[in-house]
């Protein structure tokens, strides 16, 4: 008995059929977009086109999904009988190929099931089939009795793959960005504010970092600014990546900051310009120096001066 559960476990089917069928629904919505996105990952590795949701294809799917929770069976056939290509049509969903990969885990986990599947010759067939441009994906847990045993937390997955001549004519160039500014690498007076700003071929989710660290975030937007200013001198390196889930782009800036010296006798790090670098000053120009924006000939004059004391150095 345990080696005919463990088989049941495992078992993942799949069928490809050239058909005039129909269907979909989504309601475990999170977890079917992480299927999707990982499928389409997938693809867009092998140089396949990324595969858009079908409404019609997800009712479809989640319905099955539910059905064989809810019987406790696992086939490709409905429960009456019905064959999966007759189930797509009853669901209104047409296309003149189709196929259907489905998958159970023991506990609930889209990224294990997406494994199996992936490992098995026929399901990853289906996956990266350049043929289907449209999926639907049902997903349904629950109890699940085999052979007496109830397993609590069993997850039913059922992918259901298509072409559409209209999602066909829809497919997306990849993202990009069109257009930013400022264009080329370039330097300001510190304190003053500075703008950047992208903008993208389609909306898409767009993070701003600055030295490798994230500082601003926007999501589903196709321009996009970001605003700073830094007191500081130095170089800074900016960074914007433009991000669809199947696609990304990046632009880079190297930003120097300089100091506007009003008079040229007093050192940069004399923010007072009373010709006397004070504790304040030079403890800002050790944290440059570890941040490696000084080299150790600037921070050693910094220090000689601050030795110096009220005596000045000017």
């Amino acid at each position: 008995m345990v080696e005919k559960l463990k088989f049941v476990l495992i078992l993942l089917l799949a069928i490809t059929f050239f058909i005039f069928p129909a269907g979909a629904e989504n309601l475990y919505s999170a977890e079917e977009k992480q299927m999707l996105d990982l499928i389409n990952e997938e693809r867009v590795e092998q140089g396949v086109s990324p595969l858009q949701f079908n409404s019609l294809l997800n009712e479809a799917s989640s319905a099955h999904s539910r059905e064989m929770i809810e019987n406790n069976y696992f086939a490709h056939d409905s429960y009456d009988g019905t064959s999966y290509w007759q189930r797509l049509q009853d669901f209104n969903y047409q296309s003149s190929t189709t196929a259907e990969n489905i998958a159970m885990t023991v506990p609930f986990d889209v990224q294990k099931a997406h494994e199996n599947l992936m490992d098995s010759p026929g399901h990853r067939t289906n996956i990266l089939n350049p043929d289907y441009n449209e999926i639907g994906i049902g997903i349904w847990v629950g109890d699940y009795t085999y052979n007496g045993v109830t397993y609590s937390n069993t997850a039913m997955f059922t992918q259901d793959f298509g072409w559409s001549d209209s999602a066909a004519a829809d497919e997306k160039e990849p993202l990009s960005i069109e257009s930013c500014s400022p264009q080329d690498d370039f330097s300001s007076d510190s304190g003053s504010m500075q703008e950047f700003i992208v903008t993208a071929n389609r909306p898409c989710n767009i993070r701003w970092l600055m030295d490798g660290v994230e500082v601003q975030e926007i999501n589903n937007e196709q321009t996009c600014s970001y605003t700073t200013s830094k007191s500081s001198p130095g170089t800074y390196e900016v960074k914007v990546i433009a991000d669809d889930g199947v696609s990304t782009d990046y632009r880079e800036w190297s930003w120097t900051v300089v100091v506007e010296e009003t008079d040229s006798s007093y050192h940069a790090y004399d923010f007072n310009q009373d010709c006397v670098i004070d504790t304040t000053e030079v403890s800002k120009a050790i944290d440059d120096y570890y941040a490696g924006k000084l080299d150790v000939g600037n921070i050693s004059q910094i220090i000689d001066y601050w030795y110096l004391g009220s005596d000045g150095y000017c």
